[in-house]
């Protein structure tokens, strides 16, 4: 599947999907998240499980998939994270020190400012509510709950 390099911004890579998992079954799960502009699913090399390709139209519906990392589709626990951070990075040919720095800097300007912790928890609390209304309908239609 080609990706170009505007949808690698909105795309998850969603790992750990069951073999009786559907383009339709994924479109479901992830419709509530926002506009999917295509998705690709195919069978990993194991055999076990399939690797799910999914774009959104938007950062907003990549972001909120995210947040369904380890939720359930069908009989399997899914692993989703963004495109991007499944191609090796320009970062992880840095040294390790390099890293650590990195992220004590990250760390640090996250201290330094708390209004965009206070903007992410209130951002956060708004997608938990939607996702928790998207979740009760994908439950109903399909019967997931027992």
């Amino acid at each position: 599947m080609e990706i170009t390099e505007e949808e690698k911004k909105t795309a998850v890579v969603v790992k750990n999907c069951s073999l009786q998992a559907t383009d339709t079954t994924l479109i479901d799960f992830f419709s509530f998240c926002g506009n999917i502009k295509r998705l690709h699913l195919e069978k990993d090399a194991d055999g076990e499980t399939q690797t799910g390709i999914v774009i959104f139209a938007d950062l907003a519906g990549s972001e909120t998939a995210q947040l369904l990392s380890n939720a359930v589709i069908i009989d399997k626990p899914v692993s989703i994270t963004p495109y991007l951070s499944t191609i090796p990075a320009v970062d992880s040919a840095l040294p390790a020190s390099t890293l650590e720095q990195q992220e004590v800097s990250d760390a640090a300007a996250g201290e330094a400012n708390p209004k965009i912790w206070e903007s992410v928890v209130a951002g956060a609390k708004d997608i938990g509510s939607k996702t928790k209304q998207g979740f009760k309908e994908f439950d109903e239609k399909h019967n997931v709950s027992l």
